[in-house]
């Protein structure tokens, strides 16, 4: 049976973070033997949430910094981001036409369609001017 445990990293605003990052939560999901599936998923889930944030959420270029939790708590894991850039509710992003050829789909979604699939369970909040996106994942046998 796993143990609660914690792992907390504070990022700087700037793409090359998301290495660091990567190597981490693979270095945590190696301490506690998590399955490969899942540290990939959520890896990637991650990266594309950061890389987001990264690149649309601030309107400066000051050095900002984004929070990351996870959490494991018995079969759940729980990857928690927060940032101080601008106000962005993905949840309220509409599901992408994956049906439409190409050439005209329209620009973004994808990235947030591919967390969704990526992730049990998604929350948001907006709380002291920042922004807490909460992603939940099941670990299956």
């Amino acid at each position: 049976m796993i143990k609660n445990s914690q792992m907390s990293i504070t990022l700087k605003n700037e793409l090359s973070e998301i290495e660091r990052m990567s190597q981490l939560l693979a270095g945590f999901g190696e301490c506690w033997h998590l399955p490969n599936k899942l540290l990939l998923d959520l890896n990637l889930a991650l990266q594309e949430v950061v890389a987001n944030v990264i690149t649309h959420a601030y309107e400066d270029r000051q050095e900002h910094r984004i929070a990351i939790t996870v959490r494991l708590e018995d079969m759940d894991i729980t990857v928690e981001v927060e940032d101080d850039g601008r106000a962005f509710n993905p949840l309220e992003f509409p599901e992408p036409d994956l049906t439409r050829p190409l050439e005209e789909k329209s620009l973004g979604g994808l990235g947030i369609h591919l967390i969704r699939n990526l992730t049990d369970r998604l929350d948001y909040k907006r709380q002291e001017a920042k922004n807490l996106l909460v992603m939940k994942k099941k670990m299956r046998a």
